[in-house]
């Protein structure tokens, strides 16, 4: 039993899926997938800045997990 008031924040499934990951990828796997997606999305290529945004928020929480 947990006596501490600290939990653990799980990402959402979205998070993910923006990345088109499954929950088991790899950080590798989460930069290459992101990499990829933040070449075809950012605004300065022609992509959404909304779109860009939701990338950017759903890797950095992923990221935040592994450490």
């Amino acid at each position: 039993e947990r006596t501490d008031n600290h939990q653990i924040a799980l990402p959402k499934p979205t998070d993910f899926e923006i990345l088109g990951l499954g929950p088991d990828a790899t950080m590798a796997e989460i930069k290459k997938a992101h990499r990829k997606m933040a070449m075809k999305h950012h605004p300065d290529m022609g992509g959404e800045a909304a779109q860009f945004r939701a990338l950017q928020e759903a890797y950095e929480n992923l990221k935040a997990l592994a450490w």
